[in-house]
């Protein structure tokens, strides 16, 4: 019963602060505005559900901080809406930012055991360019996890680390059906692919 209490209050926090994606009939009135579309997911194979992974926009800056989770929480807890992607937990974003440099800067798992794992050191943040009424997709944020067993002999996730994938051809044609306003217009200059590589550990 604590775990639930303490779960559910972590949920509260952690949904308090997480970025959501723009309305679907949305159109530019602030011309300093650009779009970012990007997909966040993470693993759900071998056991490991209920996990989230989040990742981080101008972590520690005043403004344009964003918080992006691959879940989307209907009730604190674990309650969760489906995943928008067959084989992998996540969802798709698109989001706004001011015209200038952002960065995707840091990273967290919050595994269904209470648990967040972090990088021990935070990577090297990943750099873009936001254009006045430009939209433009970045990637697919992926988290990689990995299993381990805990006391109880229960599968929980061990460590993860992320990847930025190029998901374009399934991610743009999501984007472009839910905002046809926005068909045809948007370019591809996804960031650096590959792992966006640090250590992990359990916080």
């Amino acid at each position: 019963m604590f775990r639930a209490l303490v779960l559910i209050f972590v949920g509260l926090f952690l949904s308090g602060c997480a970025t959501t994606s723009i309305e679907n009939g949305f159109n530019f009135l602030d011309s300093d505005q650009g779009i970012v579309v990007f997909s966040v997911t993470n693993d759900i194979g071998g056991g490991l559900h209920n996990n989230k992974a989040i990742f981080y926009m101008n972590h520690k800056e005043n403004k344009n901080y964003r918080q992006l989770e691959s879940t989307q929480e209907v009730f604190p807890g674990g309650w969760y809406k489906p995943s928008e992607f067959g084989k992998v937990q996540g969802r798709l974003f698109a989001i706004t930012l001011p015209a200038g440099t952002h960065k995707l800067s840091t990273w967290k798992i919050f595994s269904s055991a209470g648990v967040f794992i972090s990088p021990r050191v935070d990577p090297n943040p990943l750099s873009f360019e936001v254009a006045q009424g430009e939209i433009k997709y970045i990637g697919g944020f992926h988290m990689n996890l990995r299993a381990g067993k805990n006391f109880l002999g229960m599968t929980i996730v061990a460590d993860g680390y992320p990847e930025i994938l190029d998901r374009s051809e399934r991610d743009i044609p999501m984007f472009e059906k839910r905002y046809p306003q926005f068909e045809g217009v948007i370019k591809s200059e996804i960031l650096k692919i590959g792992p966006w590589p640090n250590g992990a550990t359990a916080n």
